[in-house]
């Protein structure tokens, strides 16, 4: 069985979601949250906006453990709970 990338999951979580969320099946869920433990992750992918596989992954800090966090929000997504 071939083993799927980290990035192919990563967009195919983003896509389901993103059509559940558009669809009106999860609306209090905004986007996906990353927080990115591996050390060669953080080393070597450090863009503060990663574009792979289309998606605009965006760094927004790091935790107590210098994880980096990132999120990825679904399309229409607003802050007021509302869809556009």
């Amino acid at each position: 069985m071939a083993r799927d990338s980290p990035k192919k999951i990563l967009k195919a979580a983003h896509v389901h979601l993103n059509e559940r969320f558009v669809a009106g099946h999860d609306p209090d869920i905004l986007g996906l949250y990353l927080q990115i433990e591996n050390a060669l992750i953080r080393r070597n992918r450090n863009d503060l906006i990663w574009t792979d596989e289309g998606l605009n992954v965006v760094f927004i800090g790091r935790n107590q453990q210098g994880h980096h966090l990132r999120v990825s929000y679904f399309d229409g997504a607003r802050m007021d709970g509302r869809h556009r």
